[in-house]
């Protein structure tokens, strides 16, 4: 998952096969990249999963 950071702001990008799909974030006060990832990744998770139900 490739994250960016802007300030606070950290955004992620959901890709299949190079296109992306979807762009998530979360803002962290304190700029913790290591917490911000692990938002993300738990942000991601639930977006493929109801992605992934919708698709079938």
């Amino acid at each position: 998952m490739d994250m960016l950071k802007d300030g606070i702001q950290f955004t992620a990008e959901v890709k299949r096969g190079g296109a992306i799909l979807c762009r998530l974030s979360v803002a962290r006060p304190d700029e913790d990249e290591a917490a911000a990832r692990s938002a993300l990744a738990d942000k991601a998770r639930l977006w493929i999963h109801d992605y992934l139900s919708r698709a079938g």
